[in-house]
């Protein structure tokens, strides 16, 4: 019984680590992407681009926490074939039990 308890807990825990490498991984594309598209302001632009920038990051923590209090995550939108280790990606660490959208429970 340890052993299997041991062993769930190793597969959860390597579950965990892919799903951190891969979200920082989906964070670095970001930032090289948003690095690369966003042009440098002229010091007369930037309290301007300051002051939408609060309100956009505000929208944007508005709907992080909608999506997340929702249940929503962003591995779940992912392709399960991309992802997959072992066949158990419908299960994500932490999982309350409840089967991932698009599998069977």
């Amino acid at each position: 019984m340890l052993v299997r308890r041991l062993d769930r807990q190793s597969r959860a825990l390597a579950r965990a680590q892919r799903d951190i490498e891969l979200l920082s991984e989906a964070f670095a594309t970001f930032v090289k992407i948003w690095f690369a598209h966003t042009p440098a302001l002229a010091p007369e632009a930037r309290k301007g681009a300051r002051n939408t920038a609060k309100g956009r990051y505000r929208q944007f923590v508005d709907f992080v926490a909608e999506h997340f209090s929702a249940g929503s995550r962003f591995l779940d939108e992912l392709p399960r074939e991309g992802v997959a280790d072992d066949g158990d990606a419908a299960k994500p660490a932490g999982a309350s039990g409840k089967a991932a959208p698009g599998t069977d429970p």
